[in-house]
C-alpha cells in the first residue's frame, strides 16, 4: 500500500497543494521553514489513529495565512491510497474507506468561522 496522492487546502502554509505520487521511495528534501514538518503534520491528521484528540482539533493558526477570514473557511486534508488489494492486512485498514478498486481514499476536513463584532 502507499499514499498516491495527497490534496492540501488551507493548512498552514498549504494555500493549495496537490501531488500525485509513485509508488516507490519518496523523498521530501526542502530549506528550512519552508513546510516539510507542516506536510508530515498534514497527512496524519487523516490517517494516525493514535493522534489525540487535542491535536487533531486545529486552532486559528493552523488556517492558511493567506486566507481572508470575513468569510468561513474549511482545511481540506485528502489521500489517496493504493496498492493494498489482495494484502489481508491492508485491506482490513482501509475498509470502509474504499471509493474504487484498490483506492481508498482518507479525508480530513476543519471549518473555521470567523465571528464578526
Amino acid at each position: 500500500m502507499f499514499i498516491s496522492r495527497i490534496v492540501i487546502r488551507n493548512f498552514r502554509n498549504f494555500r493549495h497543494f496537490d501531488v500525485l505520487i509513485n509508488q516507490g521511495v519518496t523523498c521530501v528534501v526542502g530549506e528550512n521553514n519552508t513546510g516539510k514538518t507542516n506536510l508530515l503534520s498534514a497527512i496524519r491528521l487523516p490517517i494516525d489513529a493514535t493522534l489525540s484528540s487535542q491535536y487533531r482539533v486545529l486552532l486559528p493558526s493552523d488556517f492558511s495565512l493567506s486566507l481572508d477570514y470575513t468569510t468561513a473557511k474549511q482545511i481540506l486534508v485528502s489521500l489517496e491510497l493504493q496498492d493494498y488489494a489482495g494484502k489481508e492486512n491492508e485491506e482490513a485498514m482501509v475498509a470502509g474507506w474504499e471509493v474504487d478498486d484498490n483506492l481508498a481514499l482518507f479525508v480530513y476536513e476543519e471549518l473555521h468561522k470567523r465571528c464578526h463584532s
